[in-house]
């Protein structure tokens, strides 16, 4: 599958860009096995693209399904690549050296570059709008990272406050972001 950009002058389309898309492992067995259905993909090249090294980049990216049922859900988004991750949630760049470990970065569309220039700190991206071809979607996608849009949150009344879904979080707190779900955890959950 190929990612195209076009744009429409004087009633004339023209190509802007384009590249290979990328996909999750998930998504690329299931798009293989779509095409392999369509007569597309001959069956040698079915089980090439969906031999079992690619399978193994799915393991590590599901959360544990009893774990998750006892953790109250703050918001529910469009998921975009796959995966799940937990990890402490900004908002401020400025404010990256202050924790430890993963981190996970809170965005109303875009990405600021200094987040980008830290992607090794950062294991995931939810954004307030601009659904799977948002800016940090995109920048998820070209990460490999997982990433949660459409999520509705507003800056509390303290610097570091943001309320989520109605949920009062603190800049630092732990959730876990699923991905695969759309869905944002209050807690840590194992994955």
């Amino acid at each position: 599958p190929t990612d195209i950009e076009f744009a429409v002058r004087s009633g004339r389309i023209h190509i802007v860009h384009s590249r290979v898309l990328r996909q999750s492992p998930a998504a690329q067995i299931i798009n293989s096995y779509d095409f392999y259905r369509e007569g597309i993909y001959s069956p040698y090249k079915l089980i090439k693209r969906t031999a079992c090294s690619r399978n193994k980049k799915i393991t590590n990216t599901y959360l544990d399904r009893k774990a998750a049922d006892s953790v109250p859900v703050i918001a529910i988004g469009k998921p975009v690549f796959g995966g799940a991750v937990s990890g402490r949630i900004i908002i401020d760049q400025n404010t990256i050296a202050r924790f430890e470990g993963p981190l996970i970065f809170l965005t109303e569309s875009n990405v600021p570059p200094r987040v980008i220039m830290e992607e090794n700190r950062f294991a995931g991206y939810i954004s307030k709008e601009g659904g799977v071809t948002s800016h940090a979607a995109l920048i998820a996608i070209g990460e490999k990272k997982p990433c949660v849009t459409d999520i509705p949150w507003v800056r509390g009344e303290g610097i570091d406050e943001i309320i989520m879904a109605g949920i009062q979080l603190r800049e630092g707190d732990l959730i876990t972001l699923d991905a695969n779900t759309g869905t944002i955890y209050l807690r840590e959950i194992p994955i």
